[in-house]
């Protein structure tokens, strides 16, 4: 991932949720990782989720509401789905 053209800190960041947890920055890469980080605690559950990204137009650290675990602002932008896969794990079963 090219992080020039990502780097979003001046026009918004990026926002990564599951049902469990969220993060929050301006990297989507360190975004992912420190939702995963997060997770840990439960590790059952984090290999069984999807965690979504999204691109919030708005500085990080403003105040915005979170719809079924998504930002509730104006023009963001839904990213993906990713969901964690150990390295070395048999990928063919998986969607």
């Amino acid at each position: 991932m090219n992080k020039r053209i990502y780097q979003a800190e001046n026009i918004g960041h990026f926002f990564a949720s599951s049902v469990v947890t969220w993060a929050t920055g301006t990297d989507p890469e360190d975004v992912l990782k420190r939702l995963r980080a997060s997770e840990r605690g439960n590790t059952y559950l984090s290999k069984l989720l999807d965690h979504k990204l999204y691109f919030v137009p708005l500085p990080e650290g403003e105040d915005y509401d979170l719809v079924n675990y998504a930002p509730d602002v104006p023009g963001t932008l839904f990213l993906g789905t990713y969901k964690y896969v150990r390295p070395g794990t048999n990928t063919k079963n998986i969607i």
